[in-house]
């Protein structure tokens, strides 16, 4: 994904929707998860472009986003299947992250795009 970020090629709601999908987030919540994390970064003081630029303040913003929403959207089995794709869900629920065991790589998934 880094590679369409360096040339331009995929605009900031593409990019967006690639991270909700990379997530498996669900189509109907990709607004409110989108929402839900550019507020969470503006209010905690936080900004994209320095982000971008310095992986300690990505990983400390993840961090954050990640403790205020993460029992929401991968806390119990109902939010997951609530949430995320029903075809990732269902091929394989054991292979998807859950709150609070797999918290660092929930964090973690934010750096692999």
């Amino acid at each position: 994904m880094k590679h369409f970020l360096d040339n331009s090629e995929l605009t900031i709601r593409k990019r967006d929707r690639e991270f909700t999908l990379f997530l498996d987030l669900d189509t109907k919540y990709h607004h409110e998860f989108i929402t839900n994390l550019n507020n969470h970064v503006y209010y905690r003081g936080y900004a994209w472009p320095d982000m971008l630029k310095q992986e300690n303040e990505l990983r400390s913003c993840a961090r954050s986003i990640v403790k205020r929403y993460g029992s929401v959207y991968w806390g119990s089995e109902e939010n997951r299947r609530k949430y995320f794709m029903p075809d990732s869900f269902d091929k394989s629920p054991e292979a998807m992250a859950v709150w609070p065991e797999l918290k660092e790589y929930i964090v973690f998934l934010w750096f692999c795009v």
